[in-house]
């Protein structure tokens, strides 16, 4: 198992009442605006939800079980892996890119630490072996009302 795949599991066996829902899809809302303007910072990220860093991280390990930077990394990566499932022939730049890393070669970088190995070869393996409702691109289960 790979360093993504233990916190996809990880957040798929969570389940969240009313409050950690509404905070997660918050988060999740801020984070994708983060990255997508380009520039990242936990602290705007932090501003954007009218909490201070303090309070950003004990929400996320609080309600996540990890520090905020493993949860956004995780979301950046899915959104990579989302991107990459939609179009396999788009470039490491374009994704880079989309996803909030400086340059391709960070991105590579941190795909190889989390998934073991780089991002096409990765995609390649999944797209050959994975059916389409188990991709790695799910979403936090939440509480059943």
């Amino acid at each position: 198992m790979n360093k993504y795949q233990d916190t996809e599991n990880r957040l798929r066996n969570l389940t969240l009442g009313a409050n950690g829902e509404k905070f997660v899809k918050q988060l999740n809302t801020v984070v994708e605006m983060q990255y997508k303007g380009g520039s990242f910072e936990l602290q705007n990220v932090a501003e954007c939800l009218h909490l201070t860093q303090t309070q950003l991280r004990r929400y996320v390990q609080a309600y996540l079980g990890m520090p905020p930077a493993q949860y956004i990394m995780y979301l950046r990566l899915r959104e990579s892996l989302r991107l990459f499932i939609e179009d396999p022939n788009i470039s490491i730049t374009e994704i880079s890119k989309k996803c909030g890393f400086f340059d391709h070669s960070h991105f590579t970088h941190t795909f190889m630490r989390y998934f073991g190995m780089t991002p096409r070869r990765y995609v390649h393996a999944i797209l050959q072996t994975t059916p389409e409702a188990d991709h790695p691109t799910g979403q936090v289960q939440t509480e059943q009302q």
